[in-house]
């Protein structure tokens, strides 16, 4: 009886559970920001690291952890972004590293749409 109980208390918890979100997502802007900070600036560990911060206005379908109100996403690499990407329509790899209080977005790929 008690795990007939467990089993029907198990599955009523699953299907009212939330979907979870993918580990990358695709994103589709126009990149209106680009800058070249420290860690240290963000809060970030090791303070020292070189960090690049690209400021992306969604087009179309906002990805599932962006905020319904807002149009742009802030997108950090550790990695060299260059500058002439500026002003372009991308494709973006991205991934988000939080939780419901908050997070970042961290850029996995980049690609130009021509």
């Amino acid at each position: 009886m008690a795990v007939a109980l467990l089993i029907v208390l198990f599955l009523i918890s699953s299907s009212l559970s939330v979907p979870a979100l993918s580990a990358i997502e695709t994103v589709e802007g126009e990149v209106v920001g680009y800058a070249v900070m420290r860690f240290s600036e963000y809060n970030l560990s090791p303070p020292d690291l070189i960090l690049y911060v690209l400021t992306i206005r969604v087009k179309g379908e906002k990805p599932a952890f962006m905020r319904k109100d807002r149009s742009t996403l802030k997108i950090f690499s550790k990695k060299p972004v260059p500058s002439w990407i500026f002003g372009k329509r991308v494709i973006l790899s991205v991934k988000y590293a939080g939780d419901e209080r908050g997070g970042n977005y961290w850029l996995v790929r980049i690609r130009e749409v021509r």
